[in-house]
């Protein structure tokens, strides 16, 4: 993976479930977490030179329960290259509901939403 933008010259993305959190914000409720826990993920993007694209929304992606309590984290998320935002200045990422599955589905949105005009009933005059 460290060689990713020596192989690419296009922008590349990478949308995964990555099983790490980057920083304690990424984590709501259950134990603190060591700070050796959130090397892995960072190690990844410096290697890597990718960014975390932002989050629209709530940014927890997967949800466990420990006992009675509720454990929330960032696990998925959508990292690109430098080169991303040049092409794709307007990229977010935001996610579906929890379903089927402890992890709910992610979606990277490249242009902003366009607002669209209201609709009017079609009307005929017959003259």
């Amino acid at each position: 993976m460290s060689e990713l933008n020596t192989v690419f010259d296009l922008p590349w993305s990478i949308i995964w479930d990555f099983n790490e959190i980057a920083n304690p914000s990424e984590k709501q409720g259950g134990q603190i977490f060591p700070s050796t826990k959130f090397w892995r993920l960072n190690q990844v993007l410096r290697l890597t030179k990718g960014i975390s694209i932002p989050v629209n929304g709530s940014i927890y992606t997967w949800k466990k329960r420990l006992h009675t309590h509720l454990l929330y984290l960032q696990l998925d998320r959508a990292i690109v290259c430098k080169k991303w935002g040049d092409y794709y200045p307007e990229s977010l990422m935001g996610h579906g509901s929890f379903v089927c599955s402890d992890h709910c589905p992610i979606m990277l949105t490249t242009d902003r939403l366009i607002q669209r005009r209201k609709h009017f009933p079609f009307q005929f005059q017959n003259f």
